[in-house]
């Protein structure tokens, strides 16, 4: 298995690559929180509009925000 370095290393060598072949496009490689915000839209439009879609309840909707949150939380520390 590699190490932890070694992976780092790999993953910024991968992120440069991308952004390289970004700039060739002509394209930004970060999005912009609105166009961000905007594909989170549009798939949330493309759920609701799936055939057998069923709107979560409230008890849903906060048990997946809860784990969301935790998800949040978890990675934070993994990143600090």
């Amino acid at each position: 298995m590699a190490s932890p370095g070694a992976l780092e290393a790999l993953l910024a060598a991968l992120q440069a690559e991308q952004g390289r072949r970004a700039r060739m496009r002509g394209q930004a490689l970060e999005l912009t929180r609105e166009a961000f915000y905007k594909q989170l839209d549009d798939m949330a439009a493309r759920r609701r509009a799936a055939p057998g879609y069923v709107e979560p309840s409230p008890e849903k909707r906060a048990a997946m925000r809860r784990d969301l949150d935790r998800y949040f939380a978890r990675r934070a520390r993994t990143l600090s």
